[in-house]
């Protein structure tokens, strides 16, 4: 079993502060084509689902052709489910403001959602002012199963808003800790079960963003997850 880890994407991020208006609607067209690429290599690898884990959208003020262009793609994607948590800068509520949602679009809100694939369990949560504490003592994992957790924010010792506590994960039975919020790939260990990992944003927006960029291909094992970075822009 196969899952795709993305996040960061920025649709409709302005990008005029070296761009022209013009250019800068070519670089997202540019981005929403990669994002499609993304889909097809989903497609051709049998990936069973793909994590977004935030900031897909970069303001509220996403373009209706925008919001189209990502809803077709994950609908012709009928064979994928796709799990997302909005990140700082997502307004997905407003970007699919009157659009009836594929099916296979799972969003997660302020309280834990769970997806299972068979012996593998899915958690996500949307982080805000009002649960970035509690959290923490409200994720239940199946320690039988392998557990994917899905959370976008900075890494920090303390928990807070737009923080994500680390210590406070350890022990519970997480095998992967999908972040989003970083632009750059990283991945260290959680504990001594599982790893955190941010994959970095799918394609660069400027030169503050150079390097390699991608997502991570999660492929799942009996009783373990390997990963793998996948450059991809």
């Amino acid at each position: 079993m196969k899952f795709i880890h993305c996040s960061d994407i920025h649709l409709d991020s302005p990008m005029e502060s070296n761009l022209t208006a013009e250019q800068a609607r070519e670089r997202n067209t540019e981005i929403c084509r990669t994002f499609s690429r993304m889909v097809d290599f989903a497609k051709a690898e049998g990936v069973q689902a793909i994590l977004l884990a935030g900031d897909v959208f970069d303001t509220d003020r996403i373009s209706a052709t925008t919001a189209r262009y990502i809803l077709d793609t994950v609908a012709q994607a009928s064979d994928i489910c796709f799990l997302y948590i909005m990140g700082n800068h997502d307004e997905a509520h407003r970007a699919f403001s009157g659009q009836t949602l594929p099916d296979n679009l799972i969003t997660f809100g302020a309280d834990w959602g769970y997806r299972s694939f068979g012996n593998v369990t899915v958690a996500g949560i949307e982080l805000t002012d009002r649960n970035c504490h509690s959290l923490y003592d409200n994720l239940q994992m199946d320690p039988d199963h392998l557990n994917i957790v899905m959370l976008h924010g900075q890494v920090s010792t303390q928990p807070g808003e737009e923080l994500i506590a680390l210590p406070l994960l350890k022990n519970k039975d997480v095998d992967y800790l999908a972040l989003g919020h970083i632009h750059s790939y990283q991945q260290e260990k959680l504990d001594d079960r599982g790893n955190w990992c941010y994959c970095g944003c799918l394609e660069g927006r400027g030169f503050d963003e150079c390097g390699e960029k991608g997502f991570v291909l999660l492929d799942v094992q009996p009783g373990k997850i390997t990963s793998e970075f996948v450059p991809f822009a």
